[in-house]
């Protein structure tokens, strides 16, 4: 797990997702943000975004719960979120 990614924020993920392995790391260190693209067991794959500093994360939080428009399948769903 990447150093900017808190202790918190681990435990957090792992009582979403379970066990999960990091497969690529997209993260953006001068943000403060961690951008993982993240793999469960069962082949389920994940993009998770956490931060300790970004107000952005909010405003991201508030767009995606909603649901984005477009075809089935093809846009990313907000599964789980916080804002701590």
């Amino acid at each position: 797990m990447p150093a900017s990614v808190t202790d918190e924020q681990n435990r957090l993920l792992r009582s979403w997702l379970g066990p999960f392995r990091v497969v690529k790391d997209y993260s953006w260190p001068l943000q403060d943000t961690s951008v993982l693209h993240v793999s469960t067991p069962d082949g389920a794959g994940f993009i998770v975004k956490a931060s300790t500093t970004s107000h952005h994360i909010r405003r991201e939080i508030a767009a995606l719960a909603p649901g984005l428009p477009g075809p089935h399948g093809t846009t990313p769903v907000l599964r789980q979120a916080s804002v701590e």
